[in-house]
C-alpha cells in the first residue's frame, strides 16, 4: 500500500497547523502534537501549507529533529531548511522534494538549466547529505 489516508485527526491537526499559520503564529506544543501524531504514521509530510514565518520554520526543524518517522519535506519545509546544512541530516529516511528553485535555495547556488546539470548537482546534494 503506497498511501493510506491519514485520518480525520492528521487532518485536523493540519488544518489546527494552518489555521494557526494565517493568524501569524504557531503555538508552543505545536511540535509535541505533531509527534504524537507521528507515532501512528508509516511516514510524516512536513511543509505544505505551514507558511515561511519564523515559528513554522522553527516547527519544522524541530520535528526533524525529535522525528524517528520518514520524512517527506516539500514546500514550506523545504524552505524551513534553506540552505541545507549538516545539522539537518537525519538517522531515519528523509526524502526532499523540491523543484529547481527550491533546490537552488537548499544548495545556495543558482539552479542548474540542463538536465545533466541537475542530475550532476542532485548526485552531489545525496552524497554530501546521504
Amino acid at each position: 500500500q503506497l498511501a493510506r489516508d491519514p485520518g480525520p485527526m492528521a487532518w485536523r491537526a493540519l488544518d489546527a497547523a494552518q489555521t494557526a499559520e494565517a493568524l501569524g503564529t504557531i503555538g508552543e506544543g505545536a511540535a509535541d502534537e505533531v509527534l504524537n501524531l507521528a507515532h501512528a504514521a508509516d511516514v510524516v509530510a512536513l511543509g505544505p501549507g505551514f507558511g515561511r514565518t519564523p515559528s513554522a520554520q522553527a516547527l519544522v526543524r524541530e520535528v526533524l529533529a525529535r522525528c524517528d518517522k520518514p520524512v517527506v519535506l516539500d514546500a514550506d519545509g523545504l524552505f524551513a531548511v534553506s540552505p541545507f546544512a549538516d545539522e539537518f541530516r537525519r538517522d531515519a529516511p528523509t526524502v526532499l522534494t523540491p523543484h529547481a528553485g527550491e533546490f537552488a535555495r537548499l544548495t545556495g547556488a543558482p539552479a542548474p538549466q540542463s538536465d545533466a546539470g541537475r542530475a550532476e548537482e542532485t548526485g552531489a546534494f545525496a552524497r554530501r547529505f546521504g
